[in-house]
């Protein structure tokens, strides 16, 4: 089992998928946020693939890896499954990915050099879960009374929802909201 972020403490490797095929789930992200009134200023979480954490001193280090990782040509191709809803201490409702082979390579070798350089900070790696994150009560500003996110689960879950796309961006983030604060640095992939 992987253990909770630690937000305090670390920053995130974030693969940012190309938006153009995604307006169906924006356009539900938005629905659910303004109906349970979720976020301030209309900040929404950005669709994202959180590939790993790193602490947040090695920030540095974790560019040049990044920097060295972003220059393959093989483009990343995102395939979406089907919603899926996690009840954990932070409830959220995501995207399954079917995991790709451009996907897994990319996962797989970034997380080696970052785990070689001793900075990842996810043990278990085996274990992780590649989706997207469509709502989450990590930065809300109200939670989601239990109740409402389970019936919200029951009418979601398991919903077919086939989606392809590429990703665009490889990226260490903050763990905030606000899109001037949150990205570190960014690389561009094909």
């Amino acid at each position: 089992m992987i253990k909770s972020a630690s937000l305090n403490e670390e920053l995130f490797i974030m693969l940012v998928p190309n938006k153009k095929s995604l307006t169906p789930i924006l356009n539900i992200q938005q629905a659910i946020a303004n109906h349970f009134n979720l976020y301030q200023d209309q900040f929404y979480p950005e669709l994202h693939i959180t590939l790993d954490r790193i602490t947040k001193e090695a920030s540095q280090q974790a560019e040049e890896i990044l920097a060295s990782i972003c220059s393959t040509d093989e483009p990343v191709k995102i395939l979406i499954d089907s919603f899926k809803c996690y009840n954990l201490n932070n409830k959220f409702l995501a995207l399954k990915l079917n995991t790709t082979d451009s996907l897994l390579n990319l996962a797989t070798n970034l997380h080696h050099e970052l785990e070689k350089s001793n900075i990842s900070t996810i043990e278990n790696y085996d274990n992780w879960e590649f989706h997207i994150t469509v709502a989450s009560t990590n930065f809300a500003q109200q939670q989601l009374p239990e109740d409402e996110f389970i019936d919200l689960c029951r009418s979601l879950d398991g919903l077919p929802k086939k989606i392809s796309t590429t990703a665009q961006k490889l990226e260490i983030w903050r763990p905030t909201l606000d899109p001037k604060e949150k990205v570190v640095t960014s690389f561009e992939l094909m």
